[in-house]
């Protein structure tokens, strides 16, 4: 899970940045996301819906955050579950952050939005 009083406490431009933004997007599909987290069980900021806006928020900031399972070179062994991280510039193709073998999806992204917060707070 992210930590968000970390990232409000580590990155607080980037933070306000995330809550002007997040203000006027989210309000807009607050509704999507609780019915999401109602639906699954979850917590609302695991609401598919949520995620989702989080992926959007950095590439409106000019940061593209890729997660994708690692594989071998003989392919993807599902089971393993560990995945990459890649954060990008937008204007640059170059690499920001790289870091690989996080158990679990959620773990990865919660690694990589902490990531990009901390990018966009020296960008800012």
């Amino acid at each position: 899970m992210i930590d968000w009083k970390e990232i409000s406490t580590k990155c607080p431009k980037a933070w306000s940045t995330y809550s002007k933004w997040s203000t006027k997007v989210m309000s807009e599909e607050a509704s999507a996301a609780f019915e999401d987290a109602f639906m699954f069980g979850m917590s609302i900021t695991q609401s598919p819906t949520f995620v989702r806006r989080l992926y959007d928020f950095f590439d409106e900031n000019g940061l593209l955050v890729g997660v994708y399972p690692s594989c071998e070179d003989d392919g993807c062994d599902m089971w393993i579950n560990t995945f990459e991280i890649i954060i990008h510039e937008f204007e640059a193709p170059r690499i920001l952050f790289s870091e690989t073998f996080y158990m679990g999806r959620v773990n990865a992204e919660s690694a990589a939005f902490t990531a990009a917060f901390e990018m966009l707070e020296k960008k800012l």
